[in-house]
């Protein structure tokens, strides 16, 4: 699958919550580019928003990539939390290669940091989606 194009429709399922999504970004086999054509796309958000807000745009997401999507929702304070208390899942997403949707690297770390409650970062909007032109 070519990571363009899956970061692309990861966008477009996202546009819609742009406010509401602190980062999100693709784990997993996927990410490593190590999928076989069975292999979901694991996708982890962090912001505040429901996997019930979220389920319409998951299904044609997965329907436009040919693959089901396995999201992983927190909201920014649980994340936080979470990462804190060394929580083994999170440790190991977050130790290996990511695709990031929303948000960077700097946004996962200042979260961990516990400052994901602060309110908006310097320039943290500037990165959440690449600009095309036109």
């Amino acid at each position: 699958m070519k990571t363009e194009r899956l970061v692309d429709a990861l966008r477009a399922l996202l546009r819609p919550f742009d406010k509401m999504v602190e980062v999100a970004l693709v784990y997993g086999s996927v990410a490593r580019a190590a999928e076989v054509s069975e292999s979901d796309v694991d996708l982890m958000i962090v912001g505040r928003l429901s996997l019930k807000a979220l389920a319409p745009g998951l299904r044609k997401a997965e329907r436009q990539l040919r693959r089901p999507i396995n999201p992983s929702v927190f909201g920014e304070a649980e994340f936080s939390k979470k990462l804190a208390s060394g929580s083994p899942f999170l440790r190991n997403v977050l130790d290996k290669k990511k695709l990031f949707v929303v948000g960077s690297q700097g946004d996962l770390e200042r979260m961990g940091q516990g400052r994901a409650d602060r309110g908006p970062r310097a320039g943290s909007r500037g990165n959440r989606h690449t600009a095309s032109s036109g």
